[in-house]
């Protein structure tokens, strides 16, 4: 019991000595902090939903990747289609195999031929515009698969006058 009461006083003896209780009981005055200015403000824009998205959990993170608004409509019908929204669907059956890896990947069902080592693309076509894009399995990734899904659609529109042709879709 002693060795108890022994304990306590030096606990209380420390806790007194480090400022955290004083002879009143009442708080140590401090000063008060100072701003000079407010924090800037960090703005958060999210993107408003169709109604009728068949995906639409996904359309920030298109917008993200650097999609238009304008585009989302029809994206959301692609990703639908592709992949009903589940970044996790990997087509086996579409021709081409890179890494061991064949088919079409995620949301929008990106080709892997599009990471493909080719004479013109000697790392691969999405690896050489360097948006993050370093292998077949990046492509995976509901984010990066929207940027190289963007890439594909700008691919589409430089070449064909029709970002849509890789999912065949708005008449191209």
């Amino acid at each position: 019991m002693k060795v108890l009461s022994v304990f306590f006083a030096s606990v209380i003896a420390c806790i007194t000595s480090l400022g955290f209780a004083s002879a009143a009981g009442a708080p140590q005055k401090v000063d008060p902090i100072v701003i000079d200015k407010p924090a800037p403000q960090v703005k958060v824009r999210r993107v408003s939903v169709d109604a009728d998205a068949k995906c639409g959990q996904w359309w920030q993170t298109a917008i993200d990747a650097g999609w238009k608004r304008e585009h989302l409509r029809d994206l959301d019908r692609v990703m639908f289609r592709e992949s009903r929204c589940d970044p996790s669907q990997h087509n086996a059956k579409d021709p081409n195999t890179v890494d061991g890896v064949k088919g079409s990947l995620s949301l929008t069902q990106i080709n892997v031929f599009w990471v493909q080592s080719t004479r013109y693309y000697p790392q691969g076509y999405l690896q050489s515009l360097n948006i993050g894009i370093n292998n077949v399995n990046d492509l995976r990734d509901p984010f990066l698969n929207l940027v190289a899904a963007l890439a594909v659609f700008n691919y589409g529109e430089q070449q064909h006058n029709c970002g849509w042709q890789a999912w065949a879709w708005k008449g191209c």
